[in-house]
């Protein structure tokens, strides 16, 4: 894409007329590559070699001192019991171990390896399975603090504090996962699937002392950033207290040695992760280089803002399309840089706040490794459970569908970016949970008992009322969605299991 950049850039004036322009010449372009503020060495690029390499350090740190077995030990403890028990801990460990990766695909790699078998062997569909997988793996992308690194280059090309973008995010990404756990919750009950057995099903008493080593760093990282500090020293200091902690219980020096041994292999994962992204930013940066150089993306601005005719909603929906299309098969920092040169500029000239507008590209554009054709996450999940790919991809779709909600929410309800009084904000959270459970229901087609299609049919209405901001339809939404839960419950009768929280 870096090289069809360049060539854009060159072959300007012997291209389409809505594309063309007047060209410039390859010495030219290659000073503005290696000279200007805008070419390879910009924010991107300055971002990755900083604040991103230390925490996919930090990431590489927590996950070989035992934090992928922990993740999953956890989730076991939590959710192993309740129904769709399986596939919940898919949601719960992916949600954890987004907080310390920097990809959807390594999410599905590390997570999918366990819960996609586990979830087969107690007679979970492997297409299912893998949709599970794959659409929680990428919502650990939007999940604070880490969010993909995407967050701290947003921080620098909008001019505000990593901070609050990172507590603006936060409400935002626990409703994708309530959709997507809500989802597997009402698939579980509707094809009576199995719960993991209780021999399964670690301690939580034994595990969360074991966790101490891993949370106490997360936790010193959230602290020193609340404090003021910058990303980078604390998440430097984040890594000399996991690197202690993991250090201080020695039994032996054979002991001491096999732990060294093991940082080492931190550090070099470290390493890695660091050279792929730092390929993968400086990339982008060309790609950003050359669309301002050429005014592609001010074309592509306008195209939106055009074909919208100043209709707020059709603006959102054609930026939708395009960083989709955008975010096809890159990793999430590289999506949201890309995306976010070509598509931000129009939202923000519609009158959106930065915030708002980039936070709705970097949700399309990490969502955009569930969305068929090119869906990279999709492909990881349906190797491991040998399932059919289309239908894996567009039942992930399905699954994922409060995070392809949750940034018009951004605009429609700014409550939950955490915009105004704390009553507000608390009832646009529960308001929007409720409209994502009754999306979650409908898509399932099971709700408080199986959906007839009438029924169905409702609750896409209630979930549209609940998502429309005002007390009036607010009311009539949470009025028609509980009638229909309240009458399923009664049409399945005593047998019926404990509900949605169960």
């Amino acid at each position: 894409m870096a090289i069809l950049a360049i060539l854009y850039a060159y072959l300007g004036p012997y291209l389409p007329e809505a594309f063309a322009h007047r060209g410039f010449g390859l010495s030219y372009i290659v000073e503005t590559l290696y000279l200007s503020p805008a070419g390879l060495w910009g924010i991107v690029t300055g971002v990755s070699a900083t604040v991103v390499a230390g925490f996919l350090i930090f990431g590489s740190i927590l996950y070989y001192t035992g934090g992928g077995e922990i993740f999953v030990d956890l989730a076991k403890g939590i959710a192993g019991r309740s129904y769709g028990g399986p596939a919940k801990v898919s949601c719960i460990s992916s949600a954890l171990f987004g907080t310390i990766s920097g990809s959807a695909v390594a999410n599905v790699v590390v997570d999918g390896i366990f819960n996609i078998p586990l979830m087969k062997r107690l007679g979970y569909r492997a297409d299912f399975a893998a949709a599970v997988e794959a659409t929680a793996s990428t919502g650990g992308q939007i999940m604070p603090p880490v969010m993909g690194a995407g967050a701290f280059i947003m921080a620098e090309l909008i001019g505000t504090p990593y901070l609050k973008i990172a507590l603006a995010a936060a409400i935002p990404a626990l409703l994708y996962y309530v959709g997507v756990t809500g989802s597997v919750h009402f698939e579980a009950k509707k094809s009576n699937l199995q719960r993991i057995p209780r021999d399964l099903i670690p301690s939580i008493r034994k595990t969360i002392p074991k966790s101490a080593p891993l949370f106490v760093p997360v936790i010193v990282l959230i602290y020193l950033m609340v404090q003021g500090y910058d990303p980078t020293t604390a998440v430097f200091w984040a890594i000399v207290v996991s690197v202690g902690m993991y250090f201080l219980p020695v039994r032996s020096a054979a002991h001491f040695l096999e732990k060294g041994r093991n940082m080492l292999s931190a550090l070099e994962a470290g390493g890695r992760s660091i050279v792929l992204v730092a390929a993968l930013c400086a990339c982008a940066q060309i790609i950003i280089g050359m669309f301002n150089l050429s005014g592609l993306g001010i074309k592509i601005s306008e195209m939106i803002i055009g074909l919208s005719a100043g209709i707020k909603f059709l603006a959102l929906f054609f930026t939708m399309v395009v960083c989709l299309i955008l975010g096809m098969g890159i990793p999430t920092t590289a999506a949201y840089v890309l995306a976010a040169s070509v598509a931000g500029p129009a939202l923000v000239k519609l009158g959106l706040t930065p915030l708002a507008a980039h936070l709705f590209v970097f949700y399309f554009a990490i969502i955009s490794a569930i969305t068929p054709p090119v869906c990279a996450a999709v492909y990881v999940a349906v190797a491991i459970a040998g399932s059919n790919f289309l239908r894996t991809g567009w039942l992930a779709v399905r699954m994922g569908l409060a995070g392809f909600i949750a940034p018009y929410l951004f605009i429609y309800r700014p409550e939950v970016l955490l915009v105004g009084s704390p009553w507000e904000i608390l009832w646009s959270s529960l308001v929007t949970s409720l409209a994502i459970l009754a999306l979650a229901g409908a898509v399932i087609g099971y709700f408080g008992s199986k959906s007839r299609w009438y029924e169905t049919l409702a609750l896409y209405v209630g979930a549209g009322l609940l998502i429309k901001p005002g007390l009036v339809t607010d009311f009539m939404g949470i009025i028609l969605v509980g009638t229909l839960f309240l009458i399923q419950k009664r049409r399945a009768g005593p047998e019926a299991t404990q509900g949605i929280g169960a």
